[in-house]
């Protein structure tokens, strides 16, 4: 009887060491943000790793390997953004009619805007954004009228920042480079694309 109860215990260890082993796993995976940029132009870049110094190493690393291109300090961009809701529509709407999904859907604040198309695809037709809190919503009134759309929270530059043609290379070189990174999720700029 003496032996059964040891190996029960035992038992009951290992599975509390599994069960806390599973739950660091899911725990350990942190995402940071970090900041740098070229010419005035500021990137937001949203890191998801298992590891924060080693994201951030080879961040650093391929922004110092990009011409002209630094790391900023902690907050030292952040403040010419927002995060809002984004939502990439796939429809031709007008903003009478977005902003009529958004009044039904009890949205009080609602921005129309032109895709971007360093980050949408040719089928985004129309971008919407919201507060976060209102992501949701807004989505379920899209989804609602039968209209598919992707969502996200983001960080929206308050202003673009104009830059010359050979700046504006330069940065969308480090953009590249750095959307390469492993545990790099995205990369949010406040640069004004001069269309080509």
């Amino acid at each position: 009887n003496r032996v059964v109860t040891m190996m029960g215990r035992k038992f009951e260890k290992v599975q509390n060491a599994r069960k806390a082993l599973a739950y660091n796993k899911r725990v350990s995976m942190l995402g940071k943000q970090i900041q740098a940029g070229f010419a005035g132009v500021g990137f937001i870049i949203n890191v998801f790793s298992d590891n924060g110094n080693r994201a951030s190493q080879e961040v650093n690393s391929v922004v110092r390997k990009t011409r002209g291109c630094k790391m900023a300090s902690s907050g030292s961009i952040v403040f010419q953004f927002s995060k809002r809701g984004r939502l990439a529509v796939s429809a031709v709407l007008d903003e009478e009619g977005i902003i009529d999904l958004a009044i039904d859907a009890g949205i009080d604040e609602v921005e129309v805007v032109e895709p971007d198309y360093f980050i949408d695809d040719d089928s985004v037709k129309v971008v919407v954004l919201v507060e976060p809190t209102a992501l949701s919503a807004m989505q379920g009134a899209l989804l609602e009228a039968g209209h598919s759309c992707t969502s996200r929270l983001a960080m929206v530059p308050n202003a673009a920042v104009e830059v010359t043609e050979e700046e504006m290379e330069i940065n969308l070189a480090a953009i590249g480079a750095i959307e390469e990174c492993d545990d790099v999720d995205s990369v949010e700029h406040n640069m004004a694309i001069i269309p080509s």
